[in-house]
């Protein structure tokens, strides 16, 4: 398992282990969390010392035309998509419910 993060939150996680309970998955993600503060604190308190002050990020203002561009060429598609995945994953879970029984 994979995850990244900031000090208030998890961003990121990336993990193959499809049979591990939701609870388990759920316990390492937040477990990492409290991991890496540890490396976010000392990383704070290395740049203080160094007289390095956090950089403020703005996010660019959203390129409305391009935004318009994609959702016309691929909103529908993806939506349908979608919904395709949902029905499959139920569909999926469906079928392991049967073999078990």
């Amino acid at each position: 398992m994979v995850v990244a993060g900031t000090k208030d939150a998890v961003l990121m996680v990336e993990s193959e282990a499809s049979e591990l309970s939701e609870e388990v998955m759920l316990g390492g993600v937040m477990y990492a969390h409290e991991q890496f503060q540890v490396v976010i604190d000392n990383v704070a308190e290395f740049a203080k010392e160094v007289g390095i002050a956090p950089r403020e990020w703005v996010a660019p203002a959203d390129n409305e035309t391009l935004l318009t561009s994609i959702k016309s060429k691929f909103e529908v598609k993806l939506l349908k998509l979608i919904k395709l995945l949902i029905r499959w994953s139920v569909m999926k879970k469906w079928v392991k419910l049967k073999m078990l029984h």
